[in-house]
């Protein structure tokens, strides 16, 4: 069996994709807000809290990995 191993900028890439993916989501909710197409109000803030959630989380991820990347250089 083969390991495949992922390297530091591969992490990286991979990681700012899923953020840009998350705020794409993000806008997207916005617009249905802004369309008045949202039923229930209560479920959209938790869904729209747990996306912002989502993105500081990926965001100093992120950020994290830049500084290990920078403190081994």
């Amino acid at each position: 069996m083969e390991t495949k191993l992922i390297t530091q900028r591969d992490f990286l890439h991979k990681m700012k994709i899923c953020l840009k993916e998350l705020r794409e989501s993000k806008v997207n909710l916005q617009i249905l807000e802004k369309s008045d197409l949202i039923n229930d109000k209560v479920i959209f803030d938790t869904i729209m809290k747990e996306s912002n959630e989502l993105v500081a989380i990926f965001t100093a991820s992120i950020k994290t990995t830049k500084n290990v990347k920078l403190k081994k250089c």
